[in-house]
């Protein structure tokens, strides 16, 4: 199953780093390929087939990790744990905490997010400033 399962990352991948010609943002092959990887394997799971969960669940905490590094300092250790979280309640499906703890993530991104755009804009008005006289 492991070697399916690599193959898949790599196929994924490649897909993926040829797709990106033609978008007009950038996506991340390898994480793209992981992340599709788990989300076939654990959606056959649900669909009755044999799947040995640890392998999703592995690369499940690769994305997971993976997404934090995208995100700020202080938000690394609460996006890190909140994730586990996610992907625990996934594979153990438990609905109830996933969509709550999903919750939780979409919400302090988005606090976050607009955050910066407050700094980013007051910045821009401060060197606006400097360089006005």
């Amino acid at each position: 199953m492991i070697i399916i399962t690599i193959i898949s990352i790599l196929g994924l991948s490649l897909l993926v780093s040829r797709v990106n010609r033609f978008l007009p943002f950038r996506i991340c092959p390898i994480c793209a390929g992981v992340s599709l990887t788990w989300i076939w394997l654990v959606t056959g799971y649900f669909l009755g087939y044999q799947i040995d969960l640890l392998i999703p669940a592995l690369f499940m905490g690769g994305s997971v990790v993976g997404i934090s590094q995208q995100l700020d300092k202080k938000l690394k250790i609460i996006f890190i744990s909140l994730g586990f979280i996610v992907a625990y309640s996934i594979l153990s499906e438990n609905w109830v905490t996933l969509l709550v703890f999903l919750a939780i993530i979409l919400l302090i991104l988005f606090l976050f997010n607009n955050k910066n755009k407050k700094l980013n804009s007051n910045k821009e008005l401060e060197e606006k400033i400097k360089n006005c006289c």
